[in-house]
């Protein structure tokens, strides 16, 4: 039995949950600014050595800078937190009269299964600063857990 937000299902054993969630909050302009979550359970034995989250924030950039136009990265690091290591960036891409600008946060759980969370918050490149606030204020409520985690 799976549970979800407002629906249960019966799946087959040995399913594995690979949703992503999407928040959408209050259009400013043409855009709705919106933060998506999405997770990859990975393999036990990798709860003792977490992936690199510097060279996956890489990866996601390589993988934007052949489906987009005119990608660039604007700023990038890794920091230890409280709740663990991650990695950030942000980037903007698209033509210069639309552009969209993301935030991009890559962080492991090993709460209940080892999980790599990549966690990327949108605006247009215009509306960034006002959106920003309260994406980190988001992202930094983020805590992994193994409610529902299966």
């Amino acid at each position: 039995m799976f549970q979800g937000s407002g629906f249960s299902l019966d799946i087959p054993d040995g399913s594995v949950d690979a949703s992503a969630y999407c928040f959408a909050f209050p259009q400013a302009g043409s855009f709705s600014p919106n933060i998506t979550i999405q997770f990859q359970r990975l393999p036990a034995d990798q709860a003792a050595s977490p992936p690199d989250l510097g060279e996956e924030i890489s990866k996601l950039h390589r993988s934007l800078q052949v489906a987009v136009e005119d990608f660039r990265v604007l700023s990038q690091a890794s920091f230890q937190s409280p709740k663990g290591p991650y990695s950030y960036s942000v980037s903007e891409w698209g033509p210069a009269d639309n552009r969209i600008r993301q935030m991009h946060v890559v962080l492991f759980g090993v709460e209940g299964k080892p999980t790599l969370y990549t966690l990327t918050a949108t605006d247009l490149a215009e509306n960034y600063a006002r959106s920003e606030p309260l994406f980190r204020q988001i992202v930094g409520s983020f805590s992994p857990n193994a409610a529902q985690a299966f």
